[in-house]
């Protein structure tokens, strides 16, 4: 039995348009992209306006389809889910407190090298200057006399003198107390908003696929559309969970390797610039090669050598393109890959809208939307786009 052919978005207006005397369905088409468009940037302005509460929601989701099988397996041992839950995040919480707490001798260390790390290579690249040739110090010559002959060429033509009503703008400098306050603020924020998150992953694991049921229930009485919706589901939760094994994987080696490789060069506190490295590799494109220039520096402090900080640099991209080019598309396989100018698109989109949030959300969020797309007839070019 043939499957019957999808109609097309505009099948119904096309059909109402024909009923109605007079109305061009070329007319009729531009009104629906003109009311589609309209509606997608109501959507971008919506995102941005409630991401305070959106990127909490989203991290949420993420991260209890993610813990949901650990979850499922202590139900499958009879363990309630309540119990489940909280032995899961209670497990995962007390080992990133260990890890602080291990490591926080070493990162204050670092953090208090900062301000000698910043004059020894503003005083590297002054002695960097001093060496080169004249030239800059010529172009400075030129350029101050050139000054001069506009001043004096603005004397003699007597040019407007500058009116006594204009306002004078006076800036209030930014004191320290003002930046530690303002960064208080931002980490509670960053804090509340984690707390929220963590609270929602508990509800989200101990409903279990009771959301999943609902929601199979609300879609209609249509047997196809239920259908439909399940294979849609099990697909996120497949897809999901695939990415965030992958990238648990693929950072933890990165993290083991970047340490064996700082440790071997003699670089301190190793772990803690492994740890970064691994950090900022959720970051696609972006992240290395912040990271390459946070050990590049971190580095040039310790050895005094543009050489030494240049070897620390490209051990750091070394490393993330072997990850990324060898090891991420080995274990993603060829259907979970995407378009790497899609990725790159969705970072700058995303960055955007939510800001460092949404950087680390935009590889699940689009892989998300690939599934959606790929399992709806209008939306197969959307996946095609999306897809490697």
């Amino acid at each position: 039995m043939s499957r019957p052919q999808p109609l097309p978005a505009n099948a119904a207006v096309n059909d109402e348009a024909a009923d109605v005397p007079g109305t061009p369905v070329a007319l009729v088409d531009w009104q629906a992209r003109a009311l589609l468009v309209l509606a997608v940037l109501a959507t971008v302005v919506t995102l941005r306006w409630a991401r305070d509460f959106i990127v909490p929601v989203v991290t949420a989701f993420f991260f209890a389809y993610t813990l949901q099988p650990i979850v499922d397996r202590l139900y499958a041992w009879h363990v309630p889910r309540s119990l489940g839950a909280l032995l899961v995040l209670a497990l995962l919480l007390g080992s990133l407190a260990f890890a602080v707490a291990s490591l926080r001798d070493d990162a204050m260390q670092s953090l208090e090298s900062l301000p000698s790390a910043t004059r020894k290579f503003s005083d590297a690249l002054a002695g960097l200057h001093s060496k080169s040739n004249g030239t800059m110090h010529a172009m400075e010559r030129i350029a101050q006399e050139m000054n001069r002959l506009a001043r004096q060429a603005e004397k003699l033509s007597g040019g407007p003198p500058a009116a006594d009503g204009n306002p004078v703008v006076v800036s209030t400098p930014t004191t320290f107390g003002s930046l530690v306050w303002s960064g208080s603020l931002t980490a509670l924020a960053a804090l509340s908003r984690l707390a929220l998150s963590l609270l929602l992953v508990f509800f989200l694991l101990q409903a279990g696929d009771a959301f999943r049921r609902k929601l199979v229930r609300v879609v209609g009485p249509s047997l196809s559309a239920k259908r439909a919706t399940v294979e849609v589901l099990n697909d996120i939760n497949t897809q999901v969970q695939k990415y965030m094994f992958m990238l648990l994987v693929t950072n933890g080696v990165l993290g083991l390797a970047s340490w064996a490789a700082y440790d071997a060069l003699g670089l301190d506190h190793a772990p803690v610039w492994a740890i970064v490295a691994a950090v900022l590799h959720l970051v696609p494109y972006v992240g290395p090669l912040l990271g390459a220039g946070m050990t590049g520096i971190a580095a040039f402090t310790q050895f005094e050598s543009f050489a030494m900080a240049a070897l620390a640099a490209g051990i750091t991209i070394a490393l993330a393109t072997f990850v990324g080019m060898f090891l991420v598309p080995w274990m993603s396989g060829r259907q979970t890959r995407m378009n790497p100018t899609a990725i790159f698109i969705a970072l700058l989109f995303f960055g955007w809208l939510w800001g460092a949030w949404g950087l680390l959300l935009a590889i699940p969020v689009i892989a998300t939307l690939r599934v959606i797309a790929e399992r709806i007839d209008s939306l197969q070019p959307v996946a095609e786009l999306l897809s490697e």
